[in-house]
């Protein structure tokens, strides 16, 4: 397969004939095949970065063409043609082989199981087809337009928010306090953590432990590791110290830390990295890593009931089946969504994915704030515009005495489109008493 491989690059221009492409590939090809003679292997050191091993060098699709009209054996009135036989094995994420024999064209489509399903790749053959035939029907006519719409192909959590941050750089990520992170700057930190992380030899299927924090530097940490096609695994720093260190000892690859003090802490049990250092690499960015749904996206501990917390692993399709397509909250670029939940706890998954898949801001909260209903809801209320309506939180509702958290809200938190209750559900009459002052069309689900 890789013995006279021509990697072509060009562009067809908006409104490009069937002519006018052919026209390219044969100016490309033929520039192309003047420099034939630079071996395969240089080529690819040459230009291929070589970290991402998820993927084939220089090109993820491909196209062959043979005619073996000519290639038939014929011997005493018997004769023999030549067939195509599947290895079991695809070589580029799509690879089209088109063979011409005596009884006429013959097309076949390779794909990747990972990324395609037999569906998707059956619609994916029959749109070429159809392309193909349409446009040399009419090839001075314009071509149409290209999507993947009709197409089940897999789009992973990371790649989801690259292509906000593609879409709207400008945009606000992640706030907290007084600090903000737009979407341009979320995707180019995230490259630059996954650029040294890649370096460092982290990539599909490591495991990376980080401990740290609600805040920029968790979120930015937790999606360079996606970056890298690697999972993450989010620690609570709160807990005993060897705790951590049991955890990250038994399910953990790597850590990615904040300050040199964790860094001491972790250093004779997993390979730790500074954040700080990542951010200043040498490395240039690299693009998110090709993954599959059924690659781990994150590992989280159990509480451990029975005195040693369990890891349970949670592939990529899990994410995306509860963001950004969960059938009782959906997330856009206008709204708000509070991030209050310990990222070591699974909830956290809902708020910082559904706000930065959605294009929306993810909202830090201290913990100072948590603690008080006050601050919390000084916290709900005091963020600037957009404005509050489309403002999405989790609420966790206790029996407290009158004074106590409840009390405080008995006129309803200012929430106006969207609430998660979390631990036990209240009373409908509670509930209905609780929420009554809100806003019309405020969505509350527990």
């Amino acid at each position: 397969m890789f013995v006279d491989t021509l990697p072509l690059r060009f562009t067809v221009r908006p409104g490009a004939t069937a002519r006018d492409v052919v026209r390219l590939v044969r100016r490309v090809v033929a520039g192309a095949l003047a420099h034939q003679q630079v071996p395969f292997q240089t080529l690819v050191e040459e230009v291929h970065s070589g970290s991402d091993r998820s993927r084939a060098p220089l090109a993820q699709t491909a196209l062959t063409y043979m005619d073996t009209t000519r290639c038939g054996l014929r011997w005493d009135g018997h004769s023999a043609e030549r067939e195509q036989i599947g290895t079991g094995t695809a070589k580029y994420e799509a690879l089209w082989l088109v063979t011409r024999t005596g009884r006429g064209t013959v097309c076949e489509l390779e794909y990747s199981t990972d990324l395609f399903t037999d569906e998707a790749a059956a619609t994916l053959h029959r749109r070429m087809v159809a392309a193909i035939v349409d446009a040399f029907a009419q090839p001075d006519a314009p071509l149409p337009e290209c999507g993947t719409d009709a197409l089940d192909v897999f789009l992973p959590i990371h790649e989801r928010v690259h292509r906000r941050a593609v879409e709207r750089p400008g945009a606000v990520a992640v706030r907290h306090g007084r600090a903000t992170l737009t979407y341009g700057e979320l995707d180019r930190r995230a490259s630059l953590v996954a650029a040294g992380l890649r370096t460092a030899g982290i990539g599909r299927g490591a495991v990376v432990a980080v401990p740290m924090e609600r805040g920029i530097a968790s979120v930015t940490t937790c999606l360079a590791i996606l970056y890298a096609g690697a999972a993450y695994l989010p620690v609570d720093v709160a807990q005993p110290a060897e705790r951590t260190r049991h955890i990250l000892r038994t399910a953990a690859t790597a850590a990615v830390v904040t300050d040199d003090a964790a860094a001491e802490l972790l250093a004779d049990v997993v390979p730790a990295h500074l954040l700080e250092k990542l951010l200043v690499t040498d490395e240039a960015p690299v693009a998110p890593a090709a993954v599959t749904g059924a690659d781990v996206a994150y590992v989280i501990c159990t509480s451990g009931s029975t005195g040693r917390p369990k890891a349970v692993v949670v592939p990529h399709r899990a994410v995306v089946r509860l963001v950004p397509d969960a059938d009782f909250v959906t997330f856009g670029p206008a709204d708000r969504v509070a991030h209050v939940s310990n990222p070591a706890f699974d909830a956290a998954t809902l708020e910082i994915w559904g706000a930065l898949a959605g294009g929306g801001t993810l909202v830090v909260a201290d913990r100072d704030v948590l603690l008080s209903p006050r601050r919390m809801r000084s916290f709900l209320t005091a963020s600037p515009s957009p404005p509050m309506e489309r403002r999405t939180a989790r609420h966790s509702c206790r029996r407290r005495p009158r004074r106590g958290p409840v009390a405080a809200r008995r006129r309803g938190p200012p929430m106006r489109r969207s609430t998660a209750i979390g631990s036990t559900a209240p009373s409908p009459r509670s509930g209905r008493r609780r929420w009554a002052a809100g806003a019309p069309g405020r969505r509350t689900t527990s």
